[in-house]
């Protein structure tokens, strides 16, 4: 987001969206079988173990909603801000 987008977002953050997308990546390309790359991928947030089904329960979806939400929120917010600021520049 740093480097593309001069947005920044806080590891937390950051690190849940990167677990929510690792979900995905399983559930679109493993049949939501839980793999090494997707612990690799999610880290210390990796939910399950190699071999087992991911689970994608109604408060793990609300969460992703949530976060989803917040992190649009947090980048059209600053994206905002630097448009404002490139304007009062020039």
């Amino acid at each position: 987001m740093k480097k593309v987008l001069d947005v920044e977002i806080s590891n937390t953050l950051r690190d849940e969206w990167i677990e929510m997308k690792a979900t995905r990546d399983l559930i679109a390309h493993n049949s939501g079988i839980i793999s090494d790359v997707y612990i690799k991928k999610a880290g210390k947030l990796a939910r399950g173990h190699s071999g087992e089904k991911i689970k994608i329960d109604k408060a793990y979806f609300e969460n992703a909603i949530a976060k989803s939400k917040s992190l649009v929120g947090k980048i059209a917010s600053q994206l905002q801000r630097s448009v404002r600021n490139a304007k009062t520049t020039h």
